[in-house]
């Protein structure tokens, strides 16, 4: 099922604000979550960017934008505050926002992409339970 939803490219451009590869000699955001996250957080992180790729290359099938939706959620929703500061730094040198704490920056961006997401899913499983019970196939139902 296509997504070409307000929230689908609302997220999209939550996730450009990363710096995913080193600019100007600074750090990439890889490395600085690599030194931040826990081995589980950090391998879903990694799943994330595989199917974050293959969206901006243009695919909007339901599966790779509902496995980026998961792995959104389950890296970034709920961080503790000192990783809430490691994103807020990222996010903060992308906008070129230095009067703003860290970790705020960090919080407003996660509960964005958490919200994000989430519309995305709840939005991908309600239109394939309604197509199911009318018999059309998932990927023929219209998603607006």
């Amino acid at each position: 099922m296509p997504y070409r939803t307000a929230d689908l490219d609302h997220l999209l451009d939550l996730l450009e604000l990363i710096p995913w590869e080193a600019t100007d000699g600074g750090s990439e955001a890889p490395d600085r979550f690599r030194e931040t996250f826990d081995a589980t957080r950090w391998s879903l992180l990694n799943n994330c960017t595989i199917d974050y790729n293959q969206v901006c290359d243009g695919a909007r099938a339901g599966d790779v934008v509902y496995r980026l939706c998961m792995y959104l959620q389950s890296v970034f929703d709920g961080l503790p505050d000192e990783h809430l500061a490691v994103v807020g730094e990222l996010i903060a040198a992308t906008l070129g926002v230095y009067d703003a704490p860290a970790e705020a920056i960090g919080r407003r961006w996660c509960d964005d992409v958490a919200a994000s997401s989430w519309r995305i899913l709840v939005s991908h499983v309600a239109t394939s339970e309604r197509a199911a019970r009318r018999g059309v196939p998932a990927d023929m139902t219209p998603h607006a």
